[in-house]
């Protein structure tokens, strides 16, 4: 079940919340992520924009680069087909192409 705010959820959801066991694996996971590392806020589109709701799209699409530039931590489930599967896969690590990404400082070039 793919769950997100709408103009019908948005006044239950403001004033109850929703609660975690609710959520899609993906989307725990992602709450996990950021109850661990002690973060207080988590955005999720599909929660955060109302569905369906140009006015709200609109709004919020002007606030995107300003969200994605000042956050903290992002969080991607790129293994994940949906919200469904859960943010966390396995995966063979020493029998894949997947080479850990090198970053480079000028104080570090080694």
């Amino acid at each position: 079940m793919s769950i997100k705010t709408t103009r019908e959820t948005y006044a239950a959801d403001l004033g109850g919340g929703i609660a975690v066991a609710f959520l899609p694996a993906t989307f725990r996971g992602a709450v996990s992520i950021t109850r661990s590392l002690r973060i207080r806020y988590l955005w999720i589109g599909s929660l955060c924009i109302i569905q369906f709701d140009e006015a709200d799209w609109a709004e919020k699409v002007g606030q995107m680069s300003m969200i994605y530039s000042s956050v903290y931590l992002k969080v991607a489930a790129t293994a994940a087909s949906d919200s469904l599967r859960g943010i966390f896969s396995v995966r063979d690590a020493w029998g894949s192409d997947w080479k850990a990404p090198v970053y480079r400082t000028p104080w570090n070039r080694a």
